[in-house]
């Protein structure tokens, strides 16, 4: 089983220990959230935009999900959390962090930031 997979089977062993109802539904990684209608998803409605924003000095890192018409203000955002200039971060941080790449951010990728 390659290493994702295991992790996958982890979290949803967890879920289960904790009698946590769930549905899982696997579907090709998007980059774009408006591509989330050609996935003929089971709740369409649950869809989540899940972004990854980094400060500018590569210190802190944050998980972002949001529904998926709203838009993110990282200059806002960056106020309201008292963070350094933010932007997003890049495909390698995001393979370090979260051993997820662009168009595959979940949250549960926070499960793999050691």
């Amino acid at each position: 089983m390659e290493e994702n997979e295991k992790k996958i089977q982890d979290v949803l062993a967890k879920l289960d220990e904790k009698q946590i109802n769930y549905e899982m539904q696997r579907h090709p990684a998007v980059d774009r959230i408006d591509q989330i209608a050609d996935l003929n998803l089971i709740h369409p409605e649950t869809a989540a935009k899940n972004l990854f924003p980094r400060d500018d000095k590569h210190q802190h890192y944050y998980l972002v999900s949001i529904m998926p018409q709203k838009r993110v203000d990282l200059k806002a955002f960056r106020k309201e959390i008292g963070a350094r200039h933010l932007s997003f971060a890049s495909a390698e941080d995001m393979e370090k962090y979260l051993a997820l790449r662009p168009g595959s951010v979940t949250p549960m990728g926070a499960l793999n930031d050691t």
